[in-house]
């Protein structure tokens, strides 16, 4: 166990053993090509509540934890000459109440509902990292974005684009975070 050192200045403050993760999810979008604008949410295709990483499958005590993100990855399947520049608000709920949730819809949640379960938010991902015409992948590194997640242990998301973009039809997302639960 390790050893803390403690005065007066500090009593307060108690060691907390860090878990470190890595977990993915994946978005199928719909079987259309219609152009997304600047707001648009990226969401499964007839889903109308947020997608989620789930934390539960940890086997440990996930429920409620603070988490830091480190590091995001986006990969697509679509390789083609648009690419989506995304922008990542975490949240504690799977829906947000007053906001249309449904793929291509214009992201737009109420100030109270942002207030009440907005854990994070990660600006539009810088590198892009094209693998000829099949793949592409955004990378983010060296981050350090906290949030908490939800009794249940899971941390939903709204994936945006953050300028116009033209999709693939049934375009695939796959989305990893890394970091760690304290």
């Amino acid at each position: 166990m390790p050893t803390v050192t403690v005065d007066n200045t500090n009593l307060n403050q108690v060691y907390t053993k860090n878990t470190d993760f890595i977990i993915s999810t994946e978005i199928t979008r719909s079987s259309n090509t219609n152009i997304y604008e600047k707001s648009g949410i990226v969401n499964n295709s007839g889903s109308n509540t947020l997608p989620y990483f789930d934390f539960s499958t940890f086997g440990i005590n996930v429920n409620n934890r603070i988490l830091t993100i480190r590091t995001i990855v986006l990969t697509s399947n679509n390789g083609g000459s648009t690419r989506i520049k995304p922008l990542l608000y975490f949240y504690n709920s799977n829906n947000l109440i007053g906001s249309t949730l449904t793929d291509n819809s214009f992201f737009n949640p109420s100030y109270d509902e942002s207030k009440l379960k907005q854990v994070c938010t990660i600006e539009p991902l810088p590198v892009e990292l094209a693998y000829g015409n099949q793949i592409y992948i955004i990378l983010q590194n060296e981050l350090t974005r906290i949030g908490r997640l939800d009794s249940t242990g899971k941390l939903y998301f709204a994936l945006l684009c953050d300028q116009g973009y033209t999709p693939k039809s049934e375009e695939k997302f796959f989305l990893t975070i890394k970091g760690y639960l304290s």
